[in-house]
């Protein structure tokens, strides 16, 4: 035990004055002769020798720290007994950095124990080739490559040689983009590769080219939704080039707003991402999964306004609206958005009693078409782009690229009582009953000039 005061304002010593008594200075470390710990807490006085001066004596115990221990203490431990509650605070912290064993990130999960039961096996190697370290990586078909996929990496895939080749397409795209090298006529590169840049391309290609390719046979046959999702993971393990790793975060990303994976895979996917919260985009795509396993598939790929946004590092997508009075707003769409959402928040943000009866209608080329309610909004604005492409004619090879408009009006009208909702009177009622044009009095038309919208000045 050691004289101490633990709260810093008791007796600094103790002198023996009388025979018997032991003297000591606050620091000094007294040794019990016979008694417990305990014993010297419970009563007023103990025996002990006093290891500075070598005298032996009784002294009162509420002057001692008792020091929990049955071998001699270092003078350290002892020297903190001494010192103020700061003071002991401040050595208690230095001595934690210096013993502190620096921290270290978890390691990042791979899809290497989920290949085991669900990956097809690794190509066999001659005896020359095992020798090689390099062919050794190979085998790691969970680990980044440069090389195209010879083979679907699921075996549930290997019995359909249709979808196995559209997975190992997929791949290909998914690694090359626009580095501008020419391949190979013989060979045939898939788009994971050459999205990444990982894969040399001979000509550009635009953007929702090859996210077309990537995703399109995923959203086409179930099984390749989960071929799609291994082969973006395997692509981001243990992948050392800077460029090529933010390019397969920005598909992940894609990815995750258009279907989530299987059951089976799920949780693999869900802990590839847990173990990457670091990287800038994992707890998004963590969101994203949650939203796309609530609201199901998407029915068709990513939309050019998707693709650009993730590619200019940008979560968020905005998209101005337009109403009957002439004015606009500008709203949060995401991947996962419905039409029936979107109109929800429009109604809340304009203060409407109720968004019941409008829809949302998008003006493109000479057509105005209102949006279904259940529908995912991208995938009906995707669909009518796609499909006004289709009908009008390629010039010099170039597809004309559209642009177009995003209104919010009343649709429906039996139930519209004039006075009850102040706000909807004055933005919509007034503005679409007075304006001619079957889109403006009754809010739907499929097809309609652009004299019929009232869009902006």
């Amino acid at each position: 035990m050691a004289p101490s005061d633990m709260s810093g304002t008791g007796p600094q010593f103790f002198t023996g004055e009388e025979s018997g008594f032991l003297s000591f200075a606050k620091g000094d470390l007294i040794i019990l002769d016979h008694d417990t710990g305990e014993q010297v807490m419970n009563s007023g006085w103990a025996n002990g020798i006093n290891e500075r001066t070598k005298q032996h004596g009784d002294f009162p115990t509420d002057c001692v720290y008792v020091m929990p221990t049955v071998t001699m203490p270092p003078q350290e431990i002892v020297a903190l007994v001494t010192m103020t509650p700061d003071q002991r605070q401040d050595v208690i912290r230095l001595l934690q950095l210096r013993t502190a064993e620096p921290e270290v990130r978890a390691k990042p999960y791979t899809l290497e124990e989920f290949s085991y039961d669900y990956f097809r096996s690794p190509p066999k190697h001659t005896l020359s080739r095992v020798m090689v370290s390099k062919a050794r990586g190979k085998d790691r078909l969970w680990s980044h490559t440069r090389e195209p996929l010879k083979q679907a990496l699921l075996k549930k895939i290997l019995g359909s040689e249709e979808l196995s080749q559209e997975a190992c397409m997929a791949f290909i795209d998914i690694h090359v983009h626009w580095v501008g090298t020419a391949t190979s006529p013989s060979l045939t590169i898939p788009p994971v590769l050459k999205y990444m840049g990982d894969y040399p391309s001979k000509r550009m290609r635009s953007v929702n080219e090859l996210t077309d390719q990537i995703f399109e046979g995923a959203l086409k046959a179930e099984p390749l939704k989960d071929e799609a999702y291994v082969q973006i993971l395997k692509q981001l393990t243990d992948n050392h080039i800077r460029y090529s790793e933010e390019r397969g975060w920005e598909l992940l990303w894609l990815c995750t707003g258009l279907f989530p994976p299987s059951n089976i895979l799920l949780p693999h996917v869900q802990r590839f991402l847990q173990s990457r919260k670091h990287c800038p985009l994992a707890i998004d795509c963590l969101q994203r999964l949650q939203k796309a396993l609530r609201n199901g598939s998407r029915k068709y790929p990513p939309h050019l306004v998707e693709v650009e946004a993730i590619q200019h590092k940008t979560t968020q997508i905005f998209h101005k609206v337009y109403f009957p009075d002439d004015t606009d707003e500008a709203f949060e769409v995401e991947s996962s958005t419905k039409a029936k959402d979107f109109c929800q928040n429009i109604a809340a943000r304009l203060l409407l009693k109720s968004s019941e009866g409008f829809s949302l209608f998008v003006k493109i080329a000479d057509k105005v078409i209102s949006v279904p309610e259940n529908d995912f909004f991208f995938d009906f604005v995707r669909h009518l782009t796609d499909w006004i492409k289709k009908a009008r004619p390629i010039k010099d090879g170039v597809v004309p690229s559209l642009t177009y408009q995003v209104f919010f009006m009343k649709k429906l009208w039996t139930t519209t009582v004039p006075g009850k909702d102040p706000m909807a009177d004055s933005i919509f009622h007034y503005y679409q009953v007075s304006c001619p044009g079957p889109l403006c009095s009754w809010g739907y038309s499929e097809s309609c000039g652009p004299c019929q919208v009232r869009g902006p000045k």
